[in-house]
């Protein structure tokens, strides 16, 4: 069993989270978890450490460490369907980016197709419920990525669950570029996904 937060939205008892950064050693406190994660976000580059995209699991990690009864035991094979905001998006879409700009190739069209089909079927895939503030950034984000590429079902692509990529510019990238970018949780979780839903994103 892995240890999670019960609710990230929630502040913890004393006021704050306070926890150790794993990667740089620094100690950090904020209200939000979102804070928290910023902050640790900030360390690591100032620092010189690249940022990935389990940087979020990472921290509700070193969170539970310092406030356990802020979190629950769960199955660690199985996804949870974070709760992802707008930020979570764009912080995955600048980590696709990264990766970009570092030299990595684009996948052939018809790769890119059938990943955007199995991932438009999947329930770990999520769109807005509420109206999108930062679109634009993020449209301009996805559009630098792929170099203006898409999919027949780009439509009905949004964000993962599993890693909070936009997916509209996940599908295009080569799988060993961005397995780069996850944590150990991640590729069990995506694993998880590929037995029951055919998941493209397999790191094994």
């Amino acid at each position: 069993m892995k240890a999670r937060l019960i609710a990230r939205n929630r502040v913890p008892y004393g006021g704050q989270w306070q926890i150790k950064d794993p990667a740089t050693g620094l100690s950090l406190s904020a209200v939000t978890f979102e804070q928290l994660v910023n902050k640790a976000v900030a360390g690591r580059k100032a620092n010189g450490l690249a940022v990935g995209l389990g940087i979020e699991d990472e921290v509700e990690e070193a969170c539970c460490l310092a406030h356990p009864v802020e979190c629950m035991d769960v199955d660690p094979a199985r996804p949870k369907k974070r709760r992802l905001g707008l930020d979570d998006v764009l912080r995955g879409a600048r980590v696709l980016l990264e990766f970009k700009l570092g030299g990595s190739q684009l996948v052939d069209q018809a790769e890119a197709e059938r990943r955007a089909a199995i991932c438009a079927a999947c329930h770990m895939n999520s769109g807005w419920q509420r109206p999108c503030s930062v679109c634009q950034e993020l449209g301009d984000l996805v559009r630098s990525i792929t170099g203006g590429r898409s999919t027949s079902k780009d439509d009905r692509l949004f964000s993962c669950h599993v890693c909070a990529c936009a997916l509209k510019a996940a599908v295009h990238l080569p799988l060993e570029t961005q397995c780069l970018g996850v944590t150990e949780e991640m590729r069990r979780e995506f694993a998880y996904m590929k037995d029951i839903a055919g998941c493209w994103k397999s790191c094994e």
